[in-house]
């Protein structure tokens, strides 16, 4: 990562904070955790990663005899600041909810907006965004998506 050649520790976490980890979770509103499970896994490793050099952990940290102090550590800085952590969310366990959240609140955007607008001046008269084989609602796939990743978020 770029940060880690940041000389002030204090601020180099910050920049993580405030504009990596945040980046990520636009990201995941936009798409379903199904398609970007690996990727925000991979992000996460990549973050502790981050956070062990950033406070000198020893190498080879996750296999030595001091694993678990390591490991609560690395678990402590996923939590929000004022509960005692760096605030560098888990981008992989807040998938889930993050998608519903943005469809949650889309759908209700949408049918407000389908409703006040003439349909020739609407997103729904852009028959590029509709689908030329069904007669179906524009998004229409955004209600089953939302469906899914409520049953996502109970297990």
């Amino acid at each position: 990562m770029l940060l880690q050649s940041f000389p002030y520790l204090h601020q180099r976490m910050k920049l993580a904070i405030y504009c990596c980890n945040t980046q990520a979770s636009y990201l995941l509103r936009a798409l379903p955790a199904a398609i970007i499970d690996g990727q925000t896994r991979l992000l996460d490793q990549g973050f502790d990663a981050f956070t062990a050099k950033t406070l000198s952990f020893e190498e080879g940290y996750a296999v030595s005899a001091h694993k678990d102090l390591y490991s609560a550590a690395l678990c402590q800085s996923r939590l929000g600041i004022k509960q005692g952590g760096f605030g560098m969310t888990s981008q992989h366990l807040i998938a889930p909810a993050a998608f519903f959240v943005a469809l949650r609140d889309f759908n209700p955007w949408l049918s407000d907006y389908l409703a006040r607008w003439d349909p020739s001046e609407s997103l729904a008269g852009l028959t590029w965004l509709n689908s030329s084989s069904a007669p179906t609602p524009l998004f229409s796939h955004a209600k089953q998506l939302q469906d899914e990743t409520k049953l996502t978020l109970r297990h």
